[in-house]
């Protein structure tokens, strides 16, 4: 039966993913171009955002063989993360949706898979908002439970179900969102916009210490000439079903911060866990993938160790750990690591490079005086930009309240 808006009266019905699309396998293809390969732009993990938008910023140009073309994608597909995050922080299952623009130009990578919607059962558009929404990744978590490397696969995710209306329902429901989330999105750039103004100010005052008069006057030494140690971590085992001591990765360092209660302990012995201990005043740094050159500094952490693609910076006497921290985060530093990085699209920094950085060691006095003065004004930054953080986490949460609010009016 038809309704007077020409819809189907059919009732909402539970569907399952297997039954809506076509899977398709990314490939990462060749860095080399060939008479038999076709260039495309190939996305990996990192250029689909937590929110499912596409962020093409540092996609990479590669050439793909004719048998290697499933992951090219068309209008209306939609782009799923394979393997992301931590057990802690799941991001396996963020899925993008291919914009006309881009038909035919992009393409998944292997971390990635392509569903080819079938248009004659589900809305490319409102299927794309359900893949991202709280019921898909509660889903995800089921499926991939504890694991350290989150991993979905076709096998498994094939098997989410969820209520769908019938099709001109659907559309009609997308149309809608498609619109409310139009203004959603402009507030999120807004508020985006906020919180690159917070960080430009963090750099300006970063800049009015280490990039001050004074500061050109300050003595310089090499890195390895200010650390007692330069160690690299170690590699744990797959078993991560005890307490302590806590294993400390990269991905558990979120904005600048650990939740040490996030991290997950692992099995080591105690003269390794002896050698590869977190002290007070401990500087980690990430030597490999995208987060190369970033560093955390350690301040009254658990009994915890660290992995092996971070490097432990130990500082000598007369060496302010916070002032070094500080300097680590500040555009000079960041000109050394950027012409020092080797691997391109996987940059890495190994510690006799990290040794080789130079850095400014005032006397401990000025060193210390200022640390203290970043700590007051950074405080304040760090204020503003949790502020406009908490507003950006209150945005993101709305199109999964439009969405459910959507679907309850359908149902009636």
């Amino acid at each position: 039966m038809i309704n007077d808006n020409g819809e189907s009266l059919e009732p909402t019905r539970k569907a399952r993913l297997e039954e809506l699309v076509v899977p398709f396998t990314g490939f990462w293809g060749s860095d080399q171009p060939s008479t038999d390969r076709e260039e495309l732009l190939v996305l990996g993990v990192g250029n689909v955002t937590n929110e499912g938008e596409l962020d093409l910023k540092g996609a990479t140009k590669r050439y793909l063989r004719r048998e290697e073309m499933s992951g090219v994608a068309e209008t209306g597909d939609l782009l799923v993360v394979k393997s992301s995050g931590s057990a802690a922080n799941i991001r396996s299952g963020k899925t993008a949706i291919c914009p006309p623009e881009l038909s035919g130009k992009i393409a998944c990578s292997n971390f990635m898979m392509r569903l080819n919607v079938r248009r004659d059962v589900a809305d490319p558009y409102l299927l794309w908002l359900i893949l991202n929404s709280h019921v898909a990744k509660a889903f995800i978590r089921e499926i991939v439970g504890a694991s350290t490397y989150p991993n979905i696969k076709w096998e498994n995710y094939r098997r989410f179900e969820f209520d769908l209306p019938p099709l001109q329902k659907q559309r009609r429901i997308a149309g809608q969102l498609r619109e409310r989330l139009s203004v959603v999105a402009r507030a999120r750039v807004a508020l985006e916009a906020q919180l690159a103004a917070a960080d430009f100010l963090s750099a300006a005052q970063l800049r009015g210490v280490f990039e001050s008069e004074e500061a050109k006057r300050w003595p310089h030494q090499r890195m390895g000439e200010i650390c007692e140690r330069l160690d690299y971590g170690f590699t744990a085992s797959a078993d991560f079903n005890v307490t302590s001591p806590k294993f400390l990765r990269i991905t558990d360092i979120q904005d600048g911060r650990v939740d040490w209660e996030s991290v997950p302990g692992c099995k080591i012995s105690e003269t390794e866990a002896k050698q590869n201990e977190l002290l007070q005043g401990d500087i980690v740094f990430a030597r490999t993938g995208a987060t190369t050159g970033k560093s955390f500094l350690i301040t009254k952490p658990p009994a915890a160790v660290f992995a092996s693609y971070l490097i432990r910076l130990r500082l000598g006497e007369n060496i302010s750990p916070k002032f070094i921290s500080y300097f680590l985060q500040s555009a000079a530093y960041w000109k050394q690591i950027k012409a020092g990085a080797r691997g391109g699209a996987q940059p890495n920094f190994n510690s006799s490079m990290l040794a080789a950085l130079t850095v400014p060691v005032p006397q401990i006095e000025i060193q210390c005086e200022s640390a203290k003065r970043l700590d007051k004004e950074l405080h304040h930054v760090r204020d503003l930009h949790e502020a406009i953080q908490d507003k950006l986490n209150d945005v993101a949460n709305i199109p999964a309240a439009l969405l459910r609010e959507a679907f309850s009016s359908a149902s009636n």
